[in-house]
């Protein structure tokens, strides 16, 4: 073998310079020259060359150097060789040699058991069951409705997959998918990976996200049955670390974490009693709480059949101002929200002890005081998991404050509904609040690195499709008994690869075998609960000859 550099001029008149790793075959033709590999613009001295090649070379015959090598040489050297031997075993499935692992015959060959090396091992587990839960949605199928080339829908499923396993920039994806992840060996696809094409897939996705998540939604309404009687909504924000000049969508305001020195996003999200999403939109960091409802509102009436009448909306006090009541009542929905309303005179609520029932924890108690009008129905809660321990002082005032400490009012039209049922619903927004705490901490949707507007909408669009997988994922598994957090499960399922063994044999020859780890017991009980292959990929081998191959592969 031996590296030829190659000189071309593009359409621009530009001279651009590739590195070619040649080998000599004989032919009956005579003696011919084939390309190994296109190495790209290779930055090493030109009197390396031949020691590079020369490395690949024993690479891939699984052959030792007698001597000390250039560690950046044989880095290198093994990068290439990983590149043909992966262009190896996949020519080997097209000929045949990918094998079953419930289909598998003895195969005997005597090896050197001194040679016996792993390589090129990728993770698959939580990428298997990212893959998986697209599917299962058909999630290619709708892409490909909306017109996705099948490029652009293998980014989109990588794009996926990288905010549920590994969340991150879009460069850092790229990397993740190209040195650590076998998502793209999963999707039987070898696109170009770089952080430009998934930028413009993600924008393309945020073009198209009303459409998406309209059909995600009708999707899991029918795989999981899903009831829908219920609908949570609420805003949260995410801040920046830089000053985001320019932008029309970051905007200085009140931040949920405590993060007012940093300009914000707002991010809006609708979903059902058992977290499925149901609509989402990113707003200005600075917007009004009471002034998105609208905009949802008539969002949700334009998806047929997503959101029917009699269903009840539950809200924080945020949201619940009377025009808004108004509107929901407009619209034909029922509510349940906190009133904003701060005191009411004692006379309103009746006399005697109040109602106490015991929260779901065992042990704290809530005590309740239940009175309804002619259209709606008011609930005092005194809560102790919302009392601190705080003294204001002796001020009169302070005491009043001190004393409404943990004291909230809940208002509805559901007049069907006991105290304890109004309750419930209210305190059922704590699976919102999760769902904000899932995008947050497990899928990536901070930090947010673009700076450009549509590219950081973008990236939130991104990780809410991300949350629509983890949705089907945790229901799914909680319906078998397993509550599992996300970040467990990728923990999980972090130690299963794919790996490739490579071995000489007695006559000659070296052996390739890409296969994946034996799941351990929590990685098979998590594959058998949600119903997918425990096996992600089949065996591939590829037996040859100490002479190396001809392949194609792009650096």
């Amino acid at each position: 073998m031996f590296i030829r550099k190659k000189s071309k001029k593009a359409t621009d008149k530009k001279s651009y310079v590739q590195h070619q790793l040649i080998e000599s075959v004989r032919t009956a033709s005579g003696p011919r020259q084939q390309i190994v590999l296109n190495l790209g613009h290779l930055n090493l001295p030109a009197e390396k060359w031949k020691e590079l090649a020369n490395c690949i070379e024993r690479c891939l015959t699984n052959q030792k150097s007698l001597f000390p090598q250039d560690p950046e040489i044989e880095a290198k050297a093994r990068h290439y060789a990983s590149q043909i031997r992966q262009e190896r075993l996949a020519r080997a499935q097209g000929a045949g040699n990918t094998v079953s692992a419930e289909k598998e015959d003895a195969h005997y060959e005597t090896v050197d058991m001194n040679s016996l090396v792993t390589n090129d091992a990728k993770t698959i587990g939580a990428e298997h069951v990212a893959m998986s839960q697209m599917d299962e949605y058909g999630f290619d199928s709708i892409l490909q409705g909306l017109h996705f080339s099948e490029e652009h829908i293998t980014y989109a499923r990588m794009l996926i997959a990288g905010r549920m396993v590994h969340p991150g920039s879009e460069r850092e994806t790229a990397r993740w998918l190209r040195e650590t992840s076998g998502a793209e060996e999963l999707l039987g696809s070898r696109v170009k990976l770089y952080d430009t094409a998934l930028h413009r897939t993600a924008v393309l996705l945020w073009e198209n996200h009303e459409a998406i998540e309209q059909e995600l939604s009708r999707r899991e309404r029918e795989l999981f049955s899903l009831k829908e009687t219920v609908i949570f909504y609420d805003l949260t924000n995410t801040y920046f670390e830089g000053s985001k000049r320019g932008s029309k969508v970051a905007r200085y305001g009140k931040s949920k974490e405590r993060r007012n020195d940093c300009p914000l996003i707002t991010l809006s999200l609708t979903i059902d009693e058992d977290g499925f999403p149901k609509q989402s939109k990113v707003w200005e960091g600075n917007v009004s709480e009471p002034k998105t409802l609208e905009h949802i509102l008539s969002g949700l009436k334009k998806q047929r059949g997503l959101f029917p009448k009699e269903r009840t909306i539950v809200m924080d006090a945020g949201i619940a101002t009377q025009e808004n009541i108004a509107l929901i009542k407009k619209s034909g929905y029922s509510y349940v929200a906190v009133s904003r309303k701060r005191a009411y005179d004692e006379s309103f609520w009746p006399e005697g002890e109040a109602e106490k029932i015991t929260l779901s924890d065992g042990k704290t108690t809530l005590g309740m005081k239940l009175v309804r009008t002619g259209e709606e129905a008011f609930l005092l809660c005194q809560s102790e998991a919302k009392e601190v321990d705080i003294r204001f002082g002796k001020n009169e005032l302070y005491r009043t404050k001190e004393a409404a400490i943990g004291t909230y009012v809940l208002r509805t039209n559901r007049l069907d509904l006991c105290g304890e049922e109004i309750s419930k619903l209210h305190r059922s927004l704590v699976t919102l609040e999760k769902s904000f705490e899932d995008m947050k901490g497990d899928l990536g949707l901070r930090p947010n690195f673009h700076q450009g507007d549509i590219p950081t909408i973008a990236h939130v669009h991104v990780t809410v499709l991300a949350y629509h997988m983890l949705a089907g994922i945790l229901k799914k598994l909680s319906a078998a008994g397993i509550h599992y957090t996300w970040d467990t499960v990728r923990n999980i399922l972090a130690t299963h690869m794919r790996i490739t063994t490579t071995m000489n044999t007695e006559d000659g020859h070296v052996i390739d075998v890409r296969t994946c780890t034996t799941p351990t017991e929590k990685q098979h009980l998590i594959y058998s609960k949600l119903h997918i292959k425990h096996t992600p990929l089949d065996r591939k081998y590829m037996k040859s000859s100490v002479k190396t191959r001809r392949c194609s592969a792009e650096n």
